[in-house]
């Protein structure tokens, strides 16, 4: 399918958050990693565009009307739950809600004996689809429910660890030997796997190079897509990794195929518009993030996918396109009543440096300093700081420190480029050069026309 074919019109539909009845419960990750189960249960539907789970993840329900979760989420149904732990058994109240009216159409209690509770996403899933009035897509093979129900034991360790909402590298750790403890109890549960190379991926990324779990990842992976060859979240993950270890090719490919087979994922075409960037077909990949913008128009996703066009825009030489879409991100994050966060600021920093605005751009690398100071954009901002003001000793501190963490991704590599450029060693910069190209990001265009080099 091209990129320009048009966007095929899909059910849009959130699941919030699942609440304990009682606030003060023990048991919220139960909720969560319900929620996250759900998901993705639902989006295994081709006639369904499902909010992600890091969309709706941290929602407070109880803080917004739903005329403006609508809003936020850009939604035709809304699925919201409650539940409580009672003798051995979760008892879960799930309502469906539909828009523009704000109707509740369907609402139900289960009550699951603690035992069963893996089997309550795909039973929830199917129920709530059919209240939908969805006509199933014929030629795709239902998945039996006795391949996604697990062991109680393999089934709570997978709860925790999804549920444990991990941000830090020691939290994905935590949660990685949570998810392995549950691989080890029930191998033939395909979500442990999916989630488990998911977070071997996200704590790599965290710690950088050779101290990270890519081959773990790829494994596990590879492993989920052995149980379940219709799981797009493990196709997801696994074509990210690719493109993350430098094998853009295999990246491409799956993205490709994977964006037909499901068109109402919005991720796969985030995705391409990754890839395609970092092989150098800009226009490409700014098509392929408008199309998921149309598939998942919550803010959420806005903000996300226009940071990425807006890289596309600086490469291209576009600055005025980038401030502009810098600006579309900061409307969308007050709609959302937050802030910049210190990614966000460095690359708005970038777009100046280019504009040859060096007191923005040096406010703005100060600004993501205060926001988060030790992570690797607050650094790369300080080393682009450095450069600009022509302080060289800080410039090779900065540039020393980050090259200790071992980047893996090639664009973020791209950056020791740019400071060895900087600091007159072009020796250096043509090796980060190479190793920038050789894990992947060969984004030709940008790299010859690049006026920093």
């Amino acid at each position: 399918m091209s990129l320009s074919d048009a966007v095929p019109d899909k059910i849009k539909i959130a699941v919030l958050p699942l609440s304990p009845v009682d606030q003060n419960t023990l048991c919220e990750h139960i909720g969560r990693g319900l929620t996250y189960d759900l998901i993705s249960r639902l989006s295994c539907r081709k006639e369904l565009s499902v909010r992600s789970f890091g969309t709706v993840k941290n929602i407070d329900t109880n803080a917004l009307e739903h005329s403006e979760l609508r809003r936020m989420l850009d939604i035709e149904y809304m699925a919201e739950g409650k539940y409580k732990l009672e003798n051995d058994s979760l008892i879960l109240y799930m309502k469906l809600t539909h828009f523009p009216g704000g109707n509740e159409i369907h609402s139900k209690n289960y009550i699951l004996p603690m035992d069963s509770l893996s089997s309550l996403p795909e039973i929830v899933a199917r129920e709530l689809v059919s209240e939908m009035r969805i006509k199933p897509d014929p030629a795709v093979k239902k998945i039996s429910l006795s391949a996604l129900t697990a062991d109680p034991d393999a089934y709570r360790f997978y709860l925790e660890a999804v549920g444990s909402s991990p941000e830090t590298a020691g939290e994905w750790l935590q949660c990685i030997a949570l998810l392995e403890k549950s691989v080890s109890i029930d191998s033939l549960f395909e979500p442990a796997w999916t989630f488990l190379g998911h977070a071997c991926l996200e704590y790599s990324g965290l710690v950088g190079g050779e101290k990270g779990l890519y081959s773990d990842a790829e494994e596990n992976l590879l492993r989920a897509l052995e149980l379940n060859k219709e799981s797009p979240d493990a196709a997801y993950y696994l074509a990210s990794l690719y493109a993350k270890t430098g094998r853009p090719e295999s990246s491409l490919e799956l993205f490709s195929k994977w964006s037909v087979k499901y068109p109402g994922y919005s991720s796969f075409f985030s995705g391409l518009g990754y890839i395609n960037r970092y092989a150098g077909k800009m226009e490409e990949s700014i098509e392929a993030y408008r199309k998921s913008q149309l598939l998942d128009s919550s803010l959420a996703n806005l903000v996300s996918s226009q940071m990425q066009i807006l890289k596309s825009q600086i490469y291209m030489g576009n600055y005025a396109g980038a401030a502009a879409s810098f600006g579309e991100v900061c409307n969308n994050l007050d709609k959302l009543d937050k802030k910049p966060d210190e990614k966000q600021l460095f690359y708005a920093g970038v777009i100046n440096m280019y504009m040859k605005d060096t007191l923005e751009a040096v406010q703005l690398f100060d600004s993501a300093m205060l926001v988060k100071p030790l992570s690797v954009w607050t650094k790369f901002g300080q080393a682009y700081k450095a450069a600009l003001t022509g302080n060289m000793p800080d410039l090779e501190t900065l540039s020393k420190e980050l090259e200790s963490r071992d980047i893996m991704d090639g664009e973020r590599r791209y950056r020791m480029v740019h400071f060895y450029t900087f600091a007159g060693k072009k020796h250096e910069a043509l090796e980060h050069l190479e190793l920038s190209v050789g894990k992947g990001f060969f984004n030709y265009p940008y790299i010859i026309s690049d006026p920093l080099t």
